[in-house]
C-alpha cells in the first residue's frame, strides 16, 4: 500500500489482511470459485481502506470476513493483534439502503 510523502504508520495495525482468500463450491458441483486470492493489507490508527470495483468482484466478500460474518478459505485477519474468528461487538458492516423510490409520486 503506497502511503502519501510525510505520513508515517506508528504502533501495530488496527486491521490485518494476510493472505486472505475465499472460494466457493460451484453450482454444479464440479470445482470451486475462486472469489478472492492473496489479499495482504494492513490498517493503521486514523487510516481509511476503500474497495472499490466491478459487481461481483468480492467486494462484499471481503468486508464480511473482515467483520467476522464469513471465514476466509485460507489466510487470517485479525484486528488489534486479535485473531477474527467470528463476529464481535466491536466490528460491523452497513449496507448502504436507498430511499430515492420513496420520494417519487408516482410510484405506491
Amino acid at each position: 500500500m503506497e502511503r502519501a510523502e510525510g505520513n508515517v504508520k506508528t504502533g501495530a495495525a488496527v486491521l490485518e489482511c494476510r493472505n486472505v482468500g475465499r472460494s466457493f463450491e460451484s453450482y454444479d458441483g464440479s470445482g470451486r470459485n475462486e472469489v478472492l486470492r492473496g489479499m495482504n493489507f494492513e490498517v493503521h490508527e486514523n487510516e481509511f481502506l476503500v474497495l472499490f470495483g466491478a459487481g461481483q468482484c468480492g467486494k462484499t466478500t471481503l468486508l464480511n470476513i473482515l467483520a467476522g460474518l464469513d471465514m476466509p478459505t485460507e489466510g487470517e485477519v485479525y484486528t488489534r493483534g486479535k485473531k477474527v474468528t467470528g463476529p464481535a461487538p466491536e466490528r460491523g458492516v452497513v449496507y448502504p439502503v436507498s430511499y430515492t423510490h420513496l420520494t417519487l409520486p408516482t410510484i405506491r
